[in-house]
């Protein structure tokens, strides 16, 4: 869902042990991961110090 609303491919991707992505933006990063064995999902957004 993120990837279709940001428009952009996650700078780092990873699968196991639970799906996690970050995307690098101009004004900082956001993250994302899900974990299929307890349901819990977090999405982060973590801004540059400028």
């Amino acid at each position: 869902m993120l990837q279709q609303h940001l428009s952009v491919k996650p700078s780092y991707r990873q699968t196991k042990p639970y799906p996690y992505m970050e995307y690098e933006l101009s004004w900082g990063k956001i993250s994302s991961y899900f974990d299929p064995r307890s349901g819990n999902t977090a999405i982060a957004f973590k801004y540059k110090d400028e």
